[in-house]
């Protein structure tokens, strides 16, 4: 069983460093969905994670058209940074936990 000891918690607290859009879909997009970049689908799937992150803030169409998630300095609004930071800390104690999820690639 995965726990999330002390150890680990202080751990993924000290990662201070500020994740980009690709950087994010990079590390993520794989483990959540199966899918690597360059295959089918990836696109995607980044795009409807960053949705799912950011809310009411953006729509997967105003994303999918309107952002260039390659362009780290850019492509996207400023704020979507300190999302996602928030996003790779959840998603790593998650899968500390073994409980980060599975998800299909949006039709």
């Amino acid at each position: 069983m995965n726990v999330l000891t002390p150890e680990k918690f202080l751990k993924i607290k000290r990662q201070e460093t500020t994740v980009n859009v690709s950087e994010f879909c990079e590390k993520w997009i794989p483990k959540i969905y199966g899918v690597q970049p360059g295959e089918r689908g990836y696109r995607t799937a980044c795009v409807s994670e960053l949705a799912q992150i950011v809310g009411t803030l953006a729509s997967f169409q105003s994303i999918y058209t309107n952002w260039n998630i390659k362009d780290d300095e850019n492509g996207y609004p400023k704020y979507v940074k300190q999302m996602l930071d928030f996003a790779d800390k959840e998603h790593t104690i998650a899968e500390t936990l073994g409980l980060l999820p599975r998800k299909q690639i949006p039709e």
